[in-house]
Formats: structure tokens, C-alpha cells, sequence
């Protein structure tokens, strides 16, 4: 049994998930791991690309799965049917890992407290430049209040024994709401009691794709999302989610009314992208449709 299960959708992709695995191989430490790949492309570049001379560290192993159906949340719910480490991650098929991360999140999830750990966040920068760099260790416990802003998927790790939740396939990339999937299996497992915090120290790479309040189609996606995790989660919501519901909207009401007063073209496009696109999620969510809860 591997240590770590590593669980990655692609789609369209090719450079970056050999970036991925050269991070992989040069880890510090000797954890072992097993990446998943599930692969949703029609094409042969990701099979091409395990061709390719590898020489894996012992206990290591690589595992390819080609499906035709299409969504990452659909992605990382094959990956967990199949995936048997003791600590499972769903990287992103762009991120790379800096070299002590198996390491500091073994340590991490093993270490001897009053309560275990069940699961750790970590970190993320953009520029790639500072990827080998380790931040001094803070720790925050993580909460409902604050899993929108430490819940980013790429960052996630959790025990093993958490293999049997999954994600709804409603939400995420190549669904009906584009977003907060990460977020809501959070939730689901902040709800069944696990302890969870969010750690700074070794970092992980994603490429910045904000773009700043140029890209309000993004915006909207993702933030339709965010609605419906809303209209799905609150009403079995802790104080802390309904809180940062709370907190959140209001300041993105006084927002937009700072921004109608004294207009900037751009910004005022990029809020109310993000406001329609809630409205959009909470709207249409149906539980119903959900095939994992």
C-alpha cells in the first residue's frame, strides 16, 4: 500500500503532467506514492507520455485510466474507486509539487497530538520562482467559516479512510456549476467530524489565472458554483457557514453600489458577473439530481 494516492483529471494537457511527475520524482524523504491519472482525453498524449522512459522510485507507480465521461469532479471520483493510499490529493494537471511536500504532509497527518489530523491544506504560489521556498509553519483549524479560502483542490490532503466520500459531480469544471467542489467535500467532511487545518510551509505551484477583472466569463462560472454550494449546504449549514454566507454577500452588495456610484467599467463587469452567477447557482441547484449525496 502506497503511502499517498494521488488523483489526477486531465483533459488537454500534455507538458504539464510530465512537469508534475518530475516533482514527483524528485521528492525529498521516501514517501511512496501512486499517481492516478484519469485521463478524458480522445487521444494518445497522455499514454505517450507513460511510454516515455521512466524509472520510478520503489513503492512508486503510476496508474492510467481512460473514461469518455467528461467533468473533474466525475475525474476524481473514478480515481477514488480505485485509488489505495493512506493519505489521498487531487492535484491539478498544471501544478507541481515543491520537493519536501510528501514529506512535511506524512509528518504531518502521523504526528503524535490529542487529536489526530484528518486532513491538511497547504499553501500555493504563482510564481514559480519561490516553489522551493519554505515558509515558516502556520497552522489555522479549518472551519466552515473558512474553507472558501483555504479550500483550493490542488492543496488538499486527506486520510485514507476518507476514500468512500466523493465529490458531487454537479459542481466543478465541465459541470453544470463550475466551482466550489473542493469546498463542498470539504464541507461534507468538516460536517462528519474530521479535523482538518489549513498548514503553511512547503508550497505548491498553479499558474495564476485570475487575470485580473478581464476575465468576468471565469468569474461568472465559478461564482455559480459558489451559489449553488450555498443553496445546497445552509440549510444544514454550522454558524460559521452561514456567517461567512452572510458576510460575503453583504460585502459584495456594498460593493457593487460603490462601484455604480463611481463607475469603473471593467470592475463594475467583473462584480456583477460574479453577483448574477451566484443569483444563477442558487436558483437552479437541485439536490435531486445528485448522485453522491
Amino acid at each position: 500500500m502506497p503511502e499517498f494516492s494521488l488523483i489526477m483529471g486531465t483533459l488537454g494537457r500534455s507538458r504539464e503532467i510530465r512537469e508534475f511527475i518530475d516533482s514527483l520524482l524528485s521528492q525529498a524523504g521516501d514517501c511512496t506514492w501512486e499517481l492516478i491519472i484519469v485521463d478524458q482525453n480522445e487521444d494518445e498524449r497522455v499514454s505517450q507520455i507513460l511510454a516515455a522512459s521512466l524509472t520510478l522510485p520503489l513503492g512508486c507507480n503510476l496508474v492510467h485510466i481512460q473514461t469518455s465521461r467528461r467533468g473533474l469532479s466525475a475525474a476524481r471520483n473514478r480515481g477514488l474507486e480505485v485509488a489505495t493510499g493512506k493519505i489521498i490529493a487531487f492535484p491539478d494537471d498544471d501544478c507541481r509539487y515543491s520537493q519536501n511536500v510528501l514529506n512535511f504532509v506524512s509528518e504531518e497527518l502521523h504526528a503524535r497530538r490529542p487529536r489526530p489530523l484528518d486532513g491538511i491544506t497547504l499553501a500555493d504560489t504563482s510564481d514559480a520562482s519561490k516553489l522551493e521556498t519554505m515558509t515558516v509553519a502556520r497552522r489555522h483549524r479549518l472551519t466552515s467559516y473558512g474553507i472558501f479560502r483555504y479550500a483550493i483542490s490542488y492543496t488538499i490532503f486527506v486520510s485514507g479512510r476518507f476514500r468512500s466520500y466523493r465529490f458531487d459531480e454537479q459542481f466543478g469544471v465541465g459541470a453544470q456549476y463550475g466551482a466550489a467542489e473542493e469546498t463542498d467535500f470539504l464541507f461534507k467532511l468538516l460536517s462528519a467530524g474530521a479535523n482538518l487545518e489549513h498548514v503553511t510551509g512547503p508550497l505548491i505551484f498553479h499558474p495564476d489565472k485570475s487575470d485580473g477583472y478581464k476575465n468576468v466569463v471565469r468569474a461568472y462560472s465559478y461564482n455559480v458554483g459558489i451559489g449553488a454550494f450555498f443553496r445546497k449546504n445552509l440549510s444544514r449549514a454550522t454558524p460559521g457557514l452561514w456567517a461567512f454566507f452572510c458576510i460575503s454577500s453583504l460585502k459584495l452588495c456594498l460593493r457593487l453600489i460603490q462601484i455604480s456610484i463611481w463607475p469603473r467599467g471593467a470592475e463594475l463587469s467583473w462584480y456583477w458577473a460574479i453577483a448574477t452567477g451566484r443569483i444563477n447557482g442558487w436558483s437552479t441547484y437541485s439536490a435531486r439530481t445528485n448522485p453522491h449525496d
